[in-house]
């Protein structure tokens, strides 16, 4: 039982993460709608087919090693996930800043590539650490953007 209920809560966990924020403030009208609804269509068939996956993992083990395993390898993607959605999200807000900080940008973007390849958990957090510093130095350096808590706690 106790496992139904850790299953349940990350498969909702992986459903909140995967969940690629949409343009919030764009507003949706007869020019854009065709494009805007093929676009949730497309997120929602996505977020669909990796819990269709995740399911058939979890059906397919055997035994509590083989669905820990499972487990595991469903918490990095979720890891990988949010640590993707954080740096995308502060490219963008670092992009409206100033052109002066392609570096930082850059930097990020490699940390990107670091977070894709990743094997662990552990190795994503230290990423999301490595980000933060990115972000502080640039903080200290030009006074223009202040991190917020990053989700993964060192």
């Amino acid at each position: 039982m106790r496992k139904l209920l850790v299953l349940a809560v990350l498969v909702t966990l992986m459903s909140v993460a995967m969940a690629q924020p949409f343009e919030e403030n764009k507003a949706i009208n007869e020019t854009n709608f065709e494009e805007t609804k093929s676009k949730i269509l497309q997120a929602l068939d996505e977020r669909i087919d990796k819990l269709l996956e995740f399911k058939e993992k979890v059906e397919k083990a055997n035994n509590s090693e083989e669905l820990n395993k499972v487990l595991e390898e469903q918490k990095l993607e979720i890891a990988k996930i949010r640590a993707m959605n954080e740096i995308n999200a502060t490219i963008k807000r670092l992009e409206k800043v100033d052109e002066s900080i392609k570096e930082t940008i850059s930097e990020l973007e490699s940390m990107k590539d670091r977070i894709d390849n990743a094997s662990n958990v552990e190795s994503v957090k230290e990423t999301m650490k490595d980000v933060k510093e990115v972000l502080v130095n640039l903080t200290n350096e030009l006074g223009i953007y202040k991190p917020k808590r990053l989700f993964l706690k060192p």
